[in-house]
This record gives structure tokens, sequence and C-alpha cells, in this order.
């Protein structure tokens, strides 16, 4: 590719679950640091365990690419299910075990992350990032408001876009 003059691409390399597996993520099936500009993971898990399991993940990939001077990302991250049967006594969720689970992590590991990214929304019966109906939308909006998180509308984010060139 840069051969071709291609030098606008970031190549991303995101194993499933590599807290579980970390030999064949990092060994047996790692292209190589010299290959990849990201390293990220994909992890999706029931909410009753979801917040352990994604914060194990974060900081076993978070460390991997601080070790070989690489950026740090999440995949695809989400309830394996879905969110639309997840209850008001979970309102939370986006916040708690999503936003503050990483930001707060004691390792700081995870606070290196360059973005995190959910499933689609498929359909009304079928979706990982909350619509304004559901009950955790509140959460969700939490997040949005936080200092946790940086979305694509963000002020401050546009203006580092615009001082960049970007627009």
């Amino acid at each position: 590719i840069h051969d071709a003059g291609i030098h606008n691409i970031l190549w991303e390399y995101a194993p499933a679950k590599p807290s579980d597996d970390y030999d064949s993520a990092f060994y047996d099936r790692y292209p190589g640091s010299d290959r990849i500009d990201i390293v990220a993971f994909d992890r999706y898990s029931t909410d009753d365990s979801y917040a352990s399991d994604v914060l194990s993940d974060c900081q076993t990939v978070a460390e991997w690419a601080e070790n070989h001077n690489l950026l740090a990302a999440i995949g695809e991250t989400g309830i394996s299910s879905g969110i639309q049967d997840e209850t008001s006594s979970y309102k939370d969720w986006y916040y708690d075990d999503f936003g503050k689970n990483f930001m707060t992590d004691s390792t700081s590991y995870c606070t290196q992350i360059v973005y995190a990214l959910a499933w689609e929304n498929a359909n009304e019966h079928s979706y990982w990032v909350p619509l304004p109906n559901n009950e955790l939308w509140d959460g969700f909006k939490k997040l949005y408001e936080s200092d946790y998180g940086i979305f694509a509308d963000d002020s401050d984010w546009q203006t580092t876009l615009t001082d960049a060139g970007y627009y």
C-alpha cells in the first residue's frame, strides 16, 4: 500500500477475548507490530460479567500496545445479545460498566484507549447503543455529558480538527 502512495490508512489487529487466550492473540496469530498501528480487542459478554471481562481485555491490550509502541482501542464491545432487554435496574450501564470502568482503571492502561466501538443498531428489536426510549438512555447520556468520552460532535474535538486543517 505504501508503495502505491497510500500513507493515510491505519491498520488494526483486534483479537477476540485476548485476556482469555493471550498466546493465541499475541503470539500464534499476531501479525507483528511492524504491520499494524492499532491493537484492539473484541469482547461481548453477559451483563453480569461484562465489566470485569472487558476491563481485563482492555488492560491486556493496552499494556501490549504500550510495550510495543502502538495505539490501543476497543474494536467491538457490548452485551452479547444487545441491550434492548435491559431494565431500569441497570440504567447506568453505559456510564458505569463502560465509560467509568475504563477511565478509572487502577492500572491506568485503559485510560489510554483511542476509541471504543459498539455494534450496530440493527433494528428496534436488536441494538447495542440505546435508543431514546430505552431504559439505558439516561446512562448513555450521562456518559456523553461526562469527561470519560469524546463524541464526534464534541466542541473541543471539532476545534482540534479545524485547527489541524481537517475542515
